[in-house]
């Protein structure tokens, strides 16, 4: 059999040799052949150079260097296509998932042949408070959007069949989220608890920002139409809602006190229903839109049509 492993890579010079000799170690325990995909995102301080180092080493190395830095998706896509094992990994360099894990996913794969993808869920996960509530809301979100139960569908570990990964490919061309584009396909997917590393050089946690960014990716890119407005219009009504309930409260509790407008609440009030508003325009904007791609996609679809 032959293996495949592909790691976006950028300003890892502390982690790089050992997550190289690591991985190798471990591919060559699984595989007849395998091969190592890693991929250079412009990587600005001394990675280059010991990549260079490692594919002499190491001639199963195959090292793609990118003129600029594109970021992680878009760099994963690129080793993805290059990418010709039976079974492919994918795995981040950092080191927070410690390559010996792959041997978890391999395992979960040999047991029988009724799966796509064999995702690793991260266990070890020291977050503060505020950012594991955001973690866990926008998992739920995700979930509920592609139709999956996955402990952790942003996840970046993964095993993947060939077959799958070709199709994966196919459907990724806007090169977001890969884990989030599976769960979207309705894959068959296999979790497996692996463990993470808390203690790493250089921390990689999603900011709240970037949790934003994951959901708003997902509802943009993801979802159905109807389903993406349903989830627009339930936000917007409620922020709506409240915001002017607000407003009015406190609008009225003035007059009726004779007492001067708290202006902080007021602007918070007002500000929360406009948001609301704009949800509720953005919804129906996004609905106009997918139904104007579905309906090109179909004619393009039937213009390839032969009839025999």
């Amino acid at each position: 059999m032959h293996l495949s492993m592909v790691s976006p890579v950028y300003n890892e010079e502390d982690a790089i040799v050992e997550f190289v000799e690591r991985a190798t170690a471990v591919l060559a325990r699984l595989g007849d052949t395998f091969e190592m995909i890693l991929v250079n995102d412009c990587s600005t301080d001394a990675t280059p150079a010991l990549l260079q180092d490692l594919e002499k080493k190491h001639p199963q190395l195959r090292l793609i260097s990118l003129s600029r830095n594109v970021g992680q998706q878009a760099a994963t896509l690129l080793g993805l296509r290059q990418a010709a094992g039976d079974l492919v990994f994918l795995l981040d360099s950092d080191l927070q998932t410690p390559p010996e894990e792959m041997e978890k996913l391999f395992a979960a794969g040999m047991r029988d042949d009724d799966w796509d993808v064999v995702i690793g869920a991260r266990q070890s996960r020291s977050e503060r408070p505020l950012r594991s509530l955001a973690s866990r809301g926008v998992t739920w979100i995700i979930n509920r959007m592609a139709g999956s139960r996955l402990e952790d569908p942003a996840s970046t570990f993964l095993l993947i069949k060939q077959a799958a990964l070709r199709r994966a490919c196919k459907n990724d061309v806007l090169a977001q989220n890969f884990s989030m584009l599976l769960s979207y396909m309705r894959l068959r997917f296999r979790q497996v608890p692996v463990e993470r590393q808390a203690n790493t050089r250089r921390t990689s946690s999603y900011s709240l920002l970037q949790l934003f960014e994951i959901l708003l990716l997902a509802i943009l890119r993801y979802s159905s139409g109807r389903k993406t407005l349903m989830f627009l219009l339930f936000f917007g009504c409620l922020s709506l809602g409240l915001g002017t309930l607000g407003t009015a409260y406190l609008i009225l509790s003035g007059i009726i006190h004779q007492a001067p407008l708290p202006t902080n609440l007021l602007v918070f009030t007002t500000a929360l229903a406009v948001a609301g508003l704009q949800f509720l325009l953005l919804g129906v904007i996004i609905y106009k839109i997918e139904t104007l791609y579905r309906n090109l996609d179909f004619r393009q679809n039937l213009n390839c049509f032969h009839d025999d």
